[in-house]
């Protein structure tokens, strides 16, 4: 009996190169459709936080009628609360090198003139000790999201909704009060890793006043306060109430009113970098106006 003729034969060059083209294409795909999918968890963690965040301030704030927290000065008309810039300033200044030589202008909403991306995140947290790590929780913070946070944490009921955050968004840290104690505070971090910050109105505005002093109804909000160099680079907050802010993916926070001086007017350039840079941020309530 003769044996079946073995009709197989061996693989084409070309038809291992298809194989692997198919194969290279379903791998592209796989790796694309998981790296949204994360980049969509790290997002949802990060507003998840960002309304525990909220849910905070208006639990501090239904029990403590008009005590948003607001952005204010001594001499100024009685802010409904108040961080001292020259204190943030001095504190940024002697933190690390990326810090040294900020003066309070730089944070000041009175001055000319928008902080940095260095600047900015030195004075929302103002690290005493050691340079910017954000990672013992030993360090000493003093800056304006630091005190905020101390006051939110300090709040019973704003404390017990905060508690609800995932634990690895929430470092814990120190807070340096004014008398140079230390007090047991934290620090809400993005999916992301990195700090979110308050950004505070300013405090209400006075025609007299502030009409003088500013002579540029632009510096004015249409919730009828000042408009404070952090809301110039981040988005204007509405109804005289705070919000919180992640840098998003990036981990840049970016400037959306690029042209670098508070009196000019809102024409943001889209091609900048620093204006695409603010496009990815994420808030705990929608702020954007361009």
């Amino acid at each position: 009996m003769t044996p079946m003729q073995n009709n197989r034969r061996g693989w084409t060059l070309v038809e291992m190169m298809v194989v692997i083209l198919v194969i290279s294409v379903l791998v592209a795909l796989s790796l694309s459709i998981g790296s949204a999918v994360l980049q969509g968890s790290e997002e949802q963690r990060t507003k998840n936080a960002l309304a525990i965040l909220d849910s905070a301030m208006q639990a501090r704030m239904e029990e403590e009628v008009g005590s948003s927290f607001t952005y204010g000065y001594p001499g100024d008309l009685a802010p409904r609360y108040t961080v001292d810039t020259d204190v943030a300033a001095q504190s940024a200044s002697g933190s690390c090198g990326n810090c040294n030589g900020t003066a309070v202008e730089a944070l000041d909403y009175r001055e000319g003139g928008l902080p940095t991306e260095d600047e900015l995140q030195c004075f929302m947290w103002a690290q005493l000790e050691g340079c910017a790590t954000f990672d013992s929780d030993d360090d000493v913070y003093a800056g304006v999201s630091a005190a905020c946070f101390w006051h939110l944490s300090s709040h019973p009921g704003s404390r017990e909704i905060i508690a609800g955050m995932e634990s690895n968004l929430l470092q814990k840290m120190m807070y340096r009060l004014g008398n140079d104690e230390q007090e047991n505070s934290i620090m809400p971090r993005d999916a992301w890793g990195n700090p979110i910050i308050i950004v505070l109105p300013g405090r209400d505005w006075d025609d007299r006043a502030d009409g003088a002093a500013f002579g540029n109804p632009k510096r004015q909000d249409e919730d009828r306060t000042i408009r404070t160099k952090e809301e110039q680079l981040l988005g204007s907050a509405l109804q005289g109430e705070a919000y919180f802010v992640s840098a998003g993916p990036d981990g840049k926070f970016g400037n959306i009113h690029n042209d670098g001086m508070l009196v000019d007017g809102f024409t943001p350039n889209p091609n900048d970098s620093d204006f695409q840079a603010a496009l990815d941020n994420l808030y705990s309530y929608e702020v954007h106006t361009w």
